[in-house]
């Protein structure tokens, strides 16, 4: 694996449809690279818990008592929290629906009006999502993330080894 591939870092990781194989995971690097999981997006979601020994059920149960009803965002290590974004309609009950956006990656969330999409989630490498929720909706998810994240690891600064650390390990998986 070349060193530039080894500092790049999970922005967004989103549920696909894909024509013959059904749902997989698309994973887009900092550096603009896309990879493809064949797994669901529940799938890659409990291997990364399972990586960083995330209790996701004990996460949701403590998100509600802190935030309230709503979609729980990832908190795999200190400075690095996955934010859920509705990417996609259902297709049929119980259809996965959202992605996630890495919160450090986040810049601008703006309103749009495009066919399904009501929001924008622009990062900071130039890369944007759609989301089919209203932009106050990405904000709010936004602030549930970080007020978890400051609930996790009071005190926490950035942690810049342990972000990378997720991508390696998605890398390694899928090669």
């Amino acid at each position: 694996m070349s060193r530039k591939s080894e500092t790049a870092v999970l922005l967004l990781m989103k549920p696909k449809y894909s024509q013959g194989s059904g749902d997989i995971t698309e994973l887009v690097t900092t550096e603009g690279k896309v990879l493809e999981d064949k797994r669901g997006i529940r799938g890659v979601r409990a291997a990364l818990c399972r990586q960083y020994a995330v209790d996701y059920s004990s996460l949701r149960r403590k998100c509600r008592d802190i935030c309230g009803p709503g979609v729980t965002p990832l908190l795999l290590s200190p400075g690095y929290t996955l934010v859920p974004v509705k990417t996609r309609a259902a297709m049929f009950t119980g259809d996965p629906c959202y992605g996630y956006v890495n919160l450090r990656g986040i810049t601008e969330v703006l309103p749009v009006n495009e066919d399904i999409y009501k929001a924008e989630i622009k990062t900071n490498q130039g890369i944007s999502i759609k989301s089919l929720t209203a932009a106050k909706t990405v904000i709010n998810n936004i602030r549930r993330a970080e007020l978890l994240q400051k609930w996790r690891w009071p005190g926490d600064e950035l942690h810049y080894q342990q972000r990378h650390d997720l991508l390696r390990l998605l890398l390694k998986l899928i090669n």
